[in-house]
């Protein structure tokens, strides 16, 4: 649900419905995050960061789109966003490689929201909440991806 912010200029105060606040980005990065750190179909994703030498476990996930490969933009430890795409294994659903890892640059708001919070010098509070929203949203639900040839015969 999109929330709006109250902008103000000289000669009028409006809500712009258009626009996100900052606790609306917060809590969208929380649940994208959630989901990629801890539920089961993105431990592939984890191993392939783990041999990389990033942990997954300090990156934030922004977005995330399901095709061919699910292609996604996280932020790394050190504030750089990276596009990504990741092909999986159609028998297993287990992420098996990657297809695609460029550094890209974003400006905005969430952007700038997500690099403060990856950046942070104590990120224990946000750890915290995102996995509260796991424990809440996923964590009774959570299972392994069924093969493709279940889905799509």
């Amino acid at each position: 649900m999109r929330i709006g912010v109250v902008k103000t200029s000289r000669k009028a105060t409006y809500v712009d419905p258009y626009a996100y606040s900052d606790d609306h980005y917060r809590e969208d990065i929380i649940a994208q995050t959630a989901e990629f750190r801890f539920r089961i179909c993105w431990d592939g994703t984890r191993s392939l960061l783990r041999e990389r030498g990033i942990d997954p476990m300090q990156c934030l996930l922004i977005s995330c789109d399901q095709g061919d490969d699910t292609n996604g933009l996280l932020v790394l430890p050190a504030g750089q966003f990276v596009d990504f795409d990741v092909r999986d294994n159609r028998a297993t659903r287990t992420h098996e490689r990657f297809t695609n890892w460029t550094p890209v640059e974003y400006s905005g708001r969430e952007y700038e929201i997500a690099r403060e919070i990856v950046t942070a010098s104590d990120t224990r509070d946000f750890d915290s909440k995102v996995l509260e929203y796991f424990n809440t949203e996923w964590r009774d639900r959570d299972a392994p991806l069924p093969p493709v040839d279940r889905i799509w015969p």
